[in-house]
């Protein structure tokens, strides 16, 4: 006569259930990163203005530079000052994710300029909500644009915006 084999206790089958229906549910309610919501250059500087770029970069040093801010959401600026000398820094702000963390490409003048680095714009726990990307180019003549742009995570959007310096 056949017998069945003998059940696992219900211990097992409860452990393993919540554990599945755990599984499920923190993977089914995830969220996805946020999609670029904003993109913009958003200030320059130069070695008239700032005899050093700050190295390490930080968003104390970021901002402590004396730079030519232009406010706005225009995705095309205008510096507000002259700037000349022998490099002349931007940076970018992002709010949102960009496709594998690359940081957004950048010319100016038509030329690439140098990727000098990124600051993490941080919420109150912590969580990245953008960033904040500084480049520079040496030997750099006043009077032409720095153009920028990036991809959106999971839109695959891209971004583009630029600033002409005088």
């Amino acid at each position: 006569m056949y017998q069945s084999p003998p059940k696992p206790p219900l211990k097992l089958h409860y452990y393993l259930s919540t554990l599945i229906i755990s599984f499920l549910s923190s993977s089914a309610f995830a969220s996805p990163a946020p999609a670029i919501s904003q993109f913009d250059v958003i200030a320059v500087t130069s070695a008239v203005y700032n005899p050093v770029l700050p190295n390490p970069l930080t968003p104390i040093s970021v901002l402590s530079m004396n730079w030519d801010v232009v406010t706005g959401s225009s995705q095309i600026k205008q510096s507000n000052f002259n700037h000349s000398g022998s490099w002349i820094a931007f940076v970018t702000e992002t709010y949102g994710y960009r496709v594998n963390n690359i940081p957004p490409t950048q010319t100016y003048n038509g030329v690439p300029a140098i990727y000098f680095g990124t600051v993490n714009l941080l919420d109150s726990t912590g969580t990245i909500y953008g960033y904040y990307d500084e480049y520079y180019c040496n030997a750099c003549n006043s009077q032409a644009t720095f153009s920028a742009s990036t991809t959106s995570i999971n839109t695959y959007k891209i971004w583009t915006a630029s600033m002409y310096v005088h």
